[in-house]
């Protein structure tokens, strides 16, 4: 199935071309969107910096902070889809924020998604996260303003249900019913999107390997890198993380947030597959470094 791409940006665009170059080399054929959300005063510096990349350039046109855009980015996305998004020729969007890493095709990443289908990365019931995530008290008005528009408007007083919304394919069918819902007026991105799926009936995509960390859960709190590759908490990826998952052939190709520059060959299919020869020996490589690394630092606190 092919997926389309809305490239959200607001900020280093040295960094957002080559993610779209990147982008467009593994993909033929796939749109590219884009949708800059940042200072209305870099709007044009930001259209000079990728125009010649995408297909489209949208301005968020109204002058809020970077915190509301972020708790709100559904509003953000709504105004997209009712003044460009629903006149351009898609079917179901990728919203790939500028500071993603992606390492291979589309096609591939999203093999599992059905048309029709929405995928959010850690979908899953509201209170299954609410001992825990900071944003899922009950008593908060965001989320009791949530319910009273699902029961007046929806007649829909059922659970609510949450994700991370770092990975996330939209059908335009839930764009659509989104902005006539009125749901982007309240609440907050990241159960306001998960829930009215679920009211609007759209199947949620099951079958993809995009399992984000959840920072405030207590039972993965600890967890090494591997397991931090895609985390909404500002955790930027360290470079012998995403070069240990290359050493696997069936290792993540998708990684977030990684606002640093990255080596444009690894990024390119005919040397990938080339490489793959030699994964097992970056893979023992990378081993022996942590090895070494560990047994320097056990000398050095014996020493002390």
């Amino acid at each position: 199935m092919k997926v389309d791409v809305l490239f959200w940006f607001y900020k280093d665009f040295a960094t957002c071309r080559e993610r779209i170059q990147s982008i467009r080399m593994l993909n033929d054929g796939v749109a590219v969107f884009a949708l800059y959300g940042g200072p209305l005063a870099e709007a044009e510096t930001a259209r000079s910096a990728v125009r010649d990349l995408v297909d489209d350039f949208y301005v968020y046109p109204h002058a809020k902070d970077p915190l509301w855009k972020w708790r709100h980015g559904d509003r953000v996305l709504s105004a997209w889809y009712s003044e460009r998004g629903r006149h351009l020729t898609w079917e179901t969007i990728f919203v790939m924020q500028w500071d993603m890493l992606i390492l291979d095709p589309l096609e591939k990443l999203f093999a599992g998604l059905q048309p029709q289908e929405i995928l959010l990365s850690g979908f899953r019931p509201f209170h299954t996260v609410s001992p825990w995530w900071s944003w899922s008290d009950p008593d908060d008005a965001d989320v009791g303003s949530l319910r009273r528009l699902l029961r007046e408007k929806h007649n829909y007083d059922g659970e609510l249900f949450v994700c991370l919304f770092i990975v996330a394919c939209l059908p335009r069918l839930f764009l659509e019913k989104y902005v006539a819902s009125g749901c982007g007026e309240v609440g907050f991105l990241e159960y306001n999107i998960p829930t009215m799926a679920h009211v609007f009936g759209i199947p949620v995509c099951q079958h993809h390997p995009f399992e984000p960390w959840w920072a405030d859960d207590p039972a993965t709190r600890h967890v090494g890198w591997q397991g931090k590759t895609l985390n909404a908490v500002g955790h930027e990826i360290p470079r012998s993380a995403i070069l240990a998952e290359l050493a696997d052939r069936h290792g993540k190709r998708l990684f977030h947030p990684v606002s640093r520059t990255f080596p444009r060959w690894l990024t390119e299919r005919h040397v990938a597959n080339v490489a793959l020869t030699f994964y097992p020996v970056l893979r023992m490589l990378l081993r022996n470094a942590k090895r070494l690394r560990l047994s320097v630092r056990n000398r050095v606190r014996r020493g002390a």
